[in-house]
């Protein structure tokens, strides 16, 4: 068992022992939190969870809980801040109001981030990113009312808006719910209708990641109602996939079953002249995505793999970057991908299959700028030790490798650090 494997043991058992000290049972406990029963339960016992899980639980028992991957710093660097933001202030100096060509120029640099967050990750985006909305928001102090201004509420609501998806990527989630929020307004002083339905169905997503997805499919069917008006088939189709991610992680596996058969039907509907450009990543490749984490959710790890092995094979015929033998690059989805199904492949205890998966997602570590990434592999690592002998010596050795490789890129299992206030460190 690794450091990290006991240190979450321990943790749980604490949890265990400060709710029995109160005469709480774990359904009163998960109230106290604002998560789901399902999620206490899987961490008493030591399981993973999300960082803001635990620190839920954590508060819920009057207790903070200190857990942070350290990587490597992310500190903005001048150049990168004259990459940024050069364009915008010849465009308007500093002090006078912008003008339309500032507005275009700040949506181009949402273009230019989001392909280095696909290129790189969320780690390297994120801080960029927040810078950009910074300087956004400088300029609306010296912007008078009028339609100028709400084109520039709608491009920082744009900014807001992957700000939370880049930090999703990070792990930063109260960065993630800050901005998601943040971006709800501004988009609601533009009346901007396409990009809030973008950020709801993150927000939703989001919900579900970190351990509440009762509030998730709360979201999902909001708008499925027709909170934010009518929709066309592949956006109800999204929102079918949240809500199907939620039930899922609530435990009604078949309501969640039936929510994907309707959103597969939806989206080979197709899609509508009057649905938002951004739904161009909405593929069949995140459908069977979303199915596999679902299968996930429930604990059913070989139909998770294979339905993770399918959506990296339609992945790679989207024309999206795939693993070669050239050694390019994949995108950041499709490492995420892998990741994902190594990690899936070691829990249905497909100890080769996991290695393999694991050695072709070792090439590119080097140039990794993901923490979800990182734990995912992280994870996929964990379960290989804890396996030992049963894993075979090549899985072993490849899991062994891919750790120094990890720590190397500023991802060092030694620096997930796991406290809680009051008690001496875990």
């Amino acid at each position: 068992m690794t450091n990290k494997s006991r240190a979450l043991v321990r943790l749980g058992r604490l949890f265990a022992s400060l709710r029995d000290a109160r005469g709480w049972n774990q359904q009163r406990l998960a109230e106290a939190a604002a998560l789901h029963v399902n999620v206490v339960k899987k961490v008493e016992p030591g399981h993973s969870a999300s960082i803001d899980s635990l620190e839920r639980i954590a508060e819920a028992l009057g207790h903070r809980l200190n857990l942070k991957l350290e990587t490597t710093d992310a500190a903005l660097k001048p150049a990168d801040i004259a990459w940024l933001t050069a364009p915008l202030d010849q465009l308007a100096p500093n002090g006078e109001p912008p003008n339309i060509d500032y507005v275009a120029a700040v949506r181009q640099r949402v273009q230019d981030l989001i392909a280095l967050d696909n290129s790189q990750g969320g780690d390297r985006a994120a801080p960029l990113a927040v810078a950009l909305l910074a300087a956004v928001k400088q300029k609306m102090r010296v912007c008078r009312p009028g339609p100028l201004l709400t084109e520039l509420n709608a491009a920082a609501g744009e900014v807001a808006e992957v700000i939370g998806w880049f930090a999703f990527d990070a792990q930063q989630h109260n960065v993630v719910r800050a901005h998601n929020l943040e971006s709800l307004h501004f988009l609601q002083l533009a009346g901007d209708r396409s990009i809030a339905l973008l950020t709801w169905q993150n927000h939703a997503m989001h919900e579900a990641f970190v351990g509440r997805p009762a509030e998730s499919l709360f979201m999902a069917q909001q708008v499925l109602e027709g909170m934010c008006g009518p929709l066309s088939p592949r956006l109800r189709s999204l929102y079918h996939i949240r809500e199907a991610r939620a039930l899922a992680q609530l435990g009604d596996a078949a309501t969640a079953r039936d929510r994907f058969e309707r959103a597969t039907a939806l989206y080979w509907e197709g899609v509508r002249d009057t649905d938002p450009p951004w739904l161009w990543w909405a593929q069949e490749s995140e459908l069977t995505w979303h199915q596999s984490t679902a299968a996930a959710d429930c604990g059913e790890w070989p139909r998770a793999v294979e339905l993770l092995l399918q959506s990296v094979e339609i992945a790679s015929s989207e024309n999206r970057t795939k693993f070669n033998t050239t050694g390019d690059a994949p995108s950041r989805s499709m490492l995420l991908r892998h990741a994902t199904l190594a990690h899936a492949q070691a829990r249905a205890g497909l100890w080769r299959a996991a290695g393999d998966t694991l050695a072709h997602s070792a090439r590119f570590v080097p140039n990794l700028q993901s923490s979800r990434t990182a734990l995912q592999l992280m994870g996929a690592i964990r379960h290989v030790e804890q396996a030992g002998k049963a894993a075979g010596s090549t899985t072993r050795d490849t899991a062994s490798g891919l750790r120094i490789k990890l720590a190397e890129s500023g991802y060092d299992f030694a620096a997930l650090r796991i406290s809680l206030s009051g008690i001496d460190s875990l």
